[in-house]
């Protein structure tokens, strides 16, 4: 909202306005490109001489020092994440999304373990949580079926 505020900065907070309303911007898909065929979101950074890039977002002084990198920046401060796994790294109709493309492979490239319950993989990160869940679910069913037993039993005594 504090973005691009100063009287010389009216492009990029038209600009930006602009993304913030696109189609492709609220359903995550890669931005447009220019003439020069370069990512519209390459419009927030200032390039030196040098080849580095600086974010102009007020309050982040970042400077990278490849492009692919200081687009996926910009993106961060966008909140956009155009790079989809959809299953990629295994996990059917995994829903992560990623900033940049390495985001995405390192996310691919994790290894996953099995549930030694139900057998279904998952990252190491999400394994711990999942047994709980299983672990209660398994719980519920022994209950259950204690339970049926316990009334079966009951009534066959009546």
């Amino acid at each position: 909202a504090t973005a691009f505020t100063g009287p010389e900065e009216s492009h990029l907070r038209s600009l930006l306005h602009e993304i913030v309303k696109s189609d492709w911007f609220c359903s995550n898909k890669f931005e447009p490109k220019t003439e020069k065929g370069r990512s519209i979101l390459l419009s927030f950074l200032a390039s030196d001489a040098a080849g580095a890039y600086r974010c102009l977002f007020k309050e982040c002084s970042k400077n990278l020092d490849r492009q692919d990198r200081a687009l996926g920046h910009i993106r961060m401060h966008l909140g956009h994440r155009p790079h989809a796994c959809d299953g990629k790294c295994g996990v059917i109709g995994c829903p992560e999304r990623f900033y940049c493309a390495s985001y995405l492979r390192s996310h691919t490239k994790r290894q996953k373990e099995p549930c030694g319950i139900c057998q279904e993989s998952f990252f190491r990160q999400h394994l711990r949580k999942h047994r709980l869940v299983c672990q209660g679910t398994q719980h519920n069913i022994a209950i259950q079926r204690t339970s049926d037993r316990f009334f079966a039993y009951l009534n066959s005594t009546a």
